[in-house]
């Protein structure tokens, strides 16, 4: 393509970089006499009708936005076989380019995620969602401001949905959980996927990460949102309760728009944070052992409780007996005194007969402390069961959410493929609900398919642009998302070597 003008006026100089797509080429436009950008659709790719529309969706997409923190679109036309973009040149380097060197400060990091929620805000207001949000395609101006761009598989609210074959849909580590299920997508899956970026240039590592892409994608589904003071302990509050709500798991739990969350954003840095806390971020940090250490220690607390009401019983009783033993003592001797002055020829033997000698305090205190011997035989029955309980969950703790309530596996499915053709085959028993059919190249989702949901006992699919799929490694995964079931059924995963010839720049 080097050295070739397009449309008449736009010299391609050299490539800048190039995607699943596309690839963008600096151009110079001659007629404005000014350098600019040319998205050109690979040519394996420009005879699917499908791609050309979604090429130009792109193009429409973008067009209708006039703001600051979006990159312009000047043109787009079409040259024999090629379909091209003309684009803003962005000459600054992009926030991934960044990065790679290391992470970025705090203050600078919220005032780079405040610019991209203004564009992603006007994007929103104009019906489009941008579903690939990821520092790769956030690209930096010479005087450093940013602005978002690439919206190659971005979708316009109301658009008919147009199947996603052959192209890159997104990468999975700043998947939302409603991607990676396959649902539909909104503009909260993209707030999403901008809290994973502020998480990632502020801490420098991703908040989820593995060596498969179908295991990023069940941490997206399924593990709390890390801390990052775990890697950053003088992060301000705000910027991770930020975060933390923008990457709730559900949709309902994040910001309802880019706006909200640039204005908490904008008071990141007061103490204490104004914004809105999410109030499950404290909930999640909450492990099995922690649910087990505080059940061993209600029973602790249990068994203390216990014992202080066994020996306050005790303490009443002694105390009755002795006040008890003390009054009739004192009331002997008041009648004694009274009959020595009343009873002149009264004998100690006649008073003898007449008063029967009192008990003693001890006799009363025994007597007193025997009573209750059988409740406090019960309560020490009741201490002992607590601390057999308390052996008993040693042994046995406490299960975790996830043993409690396991995903559903259905291990009636079986799959085979063939890499040949590019056809996979799943057969069992019959269910009723959706197959959710993802590929993933170089960490990142190439191409997808779901069915149509009804009752299914086994699915024949061919991905029709196999044969233009490019050389290399591709991990193809299959579920199956049973009606009325969040998690689904994990079918298979296979890992194919694709080969051929890579024409796809020429």
């Amino acid at each position: 393509m080097e050295g070739k003008t397009l449309g008449g006026r736009y010299e391609i100089l050299h490539r800048l970089g190039g995607g699943g797509m596309a690839v963008v080429y600096l151009a110079q436009d001659r007629f404005l006499d000014r350098r600019v950008a040319v998205k050109v659709l690979k040519k394996a790719l420009s005879r699917d009708e499908d791609l050309v529309r979604r090429f130009n969706r792109e193009a429409k997409a973008v067009a209708s936005m006039s703001h600051p923190g979006v990159i312009k679109v000047y043109d787009v036309g079409r040259e024999d076989d090629i379909h091209y973009m003309v684009m803003e040149y962005m000459e600054g380097a992009s926030l991934m380019d960044r990065i790679a060197k290391g992470k970025l400060a705090t203050r600078e990091a919220v005032e780079i995620a405040i610019q991209i929620c203004d564009g992603l805000e006007h994007a929103h207001q104009q019906g489009v969602i941008h579903r690939d949000i990821k520092p790769h395609n956030i690209m930096a101006t010479a005087d450093g401001q940013f602005k978002l761009g690439d919206f190659g598989i971005s979708r316009l609210s109301g658009a008919t949905a147009i199947t996603q074959t052959g192209a890159v849909i997104g990468s999975i580590h700043y998947f939302s959980p409603e991607q990676a299920r396959g649902r539909d997508i909104t503009k909260q899956s993209d707030i999403y996927s901008l809290g994973v970026v502020l998480f990632y240039v502020v801490t420098g590592v991703l908040p989820y990460d593995g060596d498969e892409a179908v295991a990023i994608a069940l941490k997206h589904l399924e593990e709390p949102v890390p801390n990052p003071r775990d890697w950053d302990p003088e992060l301000p509050e705000g910027v991770c309760h930020v975060i933390a709500r923008a990457m709730a798991k559900s949709k309902e739990e994040r910001y309802p728009s880019a706006a909200e969350m640039k204005a908490d954003l904008e008071q990141a840095f007061t103490v204490p944070f104004r914004g809105t806390i999410l109030s499950l971020s404290a909930e999640a940090k909450v492990t099995g052992s922690d649910r087990t250490d505080r059940a061993l220690e209600e029973v602790g607390d249990k068994k203390n409780d216990r014992w202080k009401e066994i020996l306050g019983k005790r303490r009443v009783w002694f105390g009755l007996g002795t006040g008890m033993a003390c009054v009739m003592l004192l009331c002997f001797f008041l009648i004694q005194s009274h009959d020595s002055n009343t009873l002149d020829e009264s004998t100690p033997s006649e008073t003898a007969s007449v008063f029967p000698p009192p008990e003693t305090a001890d006799d009363e205190e025994k007597a007193v402390i025997d009573e209750p011997e059988e409740e406090v035989e019960q309560e020490e029955e009741v201490v002992a069961e607590a601390e057999e309980e308390k052996e008993r969950r040693e042994v046995e703790p406490t299960p975790t959410p996830d043993q409690e309530q396991p995903p559903p596996v259905d291990p009636g499915w079986k799959a085979t493929f063939d890499d040949q053709t590019g056809t996979l085959q799943v057969s069992g028993q019959e269910q009723e609900g959706t197959f959710a059919i993802s590929v993933y190249h170089r960490g990142e989702m190439y191409d997808n398919y779901t069915s149509e949901e009804k009752r299914w006992s086994q699915l024949r699919y061919r991905f029709p642009e196999w044969d233009n799929y490019e050389p290399g490694k591709y991990e193809i995964d299959v579920y199956f998302m049973r009606k009325g079931v969040d998690t689904g059924d994990y079918i298979d995963l296979f890992t194919v070597e694709k080969e051929g010839v890579n024409n796809g720049d020429e």
